[in-house]
């Protein structure tokens, strides 16, 4: 569990190239994770910082972009609770940054009215709320994350955006995701042994 940092977006920026312009715009936010054994229970935290960036739209709409850090770690959470394979699956991550929270239907939207690249972004992505297999619609400008968006979609999205921006906006790889995702532990869960 994670309080004050999501890191959770489907943006990613890599590449040395990625910090240009970025290097001044860098500020610091703290966060904490709790940690839980193998019984589930808590048995303390940790306060951790990191550097992040606001990029901001010719429309207005900011989002914010948050640096992981270069690191290693196995592939998967399996390896490391059994130690099975865990010299042959350890990868190196270069540094990378990933948004700090999930693309929202705000920030789709704003996107979708940017010069398109490749392919049209005007798909059916009209923000709801789930419940008992009915969608409730709710304000077309919301803050939720945007669901239903083909691979196709999302790559025309990071296309957009780097051409916006003139950063090269891409999806994380798989392992990038899950490197964030356990918050720079050598534990199988970034809140610990157990979840």
């Amino acid at each position: 569990v994670t309080r004050g940092l999501r890191v959770a977006g489907t943006l990613g920026l890599a590449g040395e190239d990625m910090l240009s312009g970025v290097v001044r715009q860098l500020y610091r936010i703290e966060f904490e994770t709790v940690l839980f054994d193998r019984q589930h229970k808590p048995f303390g935290s940790v306060h951790n910082r990191a550097r992040a960036f606001t990029e901001t739209l010719a429309c207005g709409t900011c989002f914010e972009m948050v640096e992981v850090p270069r690191g290693f770690m196995s592939l998967s959470p399996e390896d490391l609770m059994t130690g099975e394979n865990a010299e042959a699956s350890v990868v190196t991550i270069p540094r990378f940054f990933l948004g700090r929270l999930p693309v929202s239907h705000t920030l789709w939207r704003r996107v979708c009215d940017l010069p398109r690249v490749a392919m049209s972004l005007d798909i059916d992505v009209e923000p709801g709320i789930y419940a008992d297999r009915h969608m409730y619609v709710i304000d077309r400008d919301s803050s939720q994350p945007v669901d239903r968006v083909s691979w196709a979609h999302a790559i025309e999205f990071c296309a957009r955006l780097s051409a916006a921006t003139g950063r090269p906006y891409i999806l994380p790889t798989e392992a990038e995701w899950e490197y964030a995702g356990r918050g720079g532990t050598m534990t199988p869960f970034p809140s610990g042994d157990g979840l």
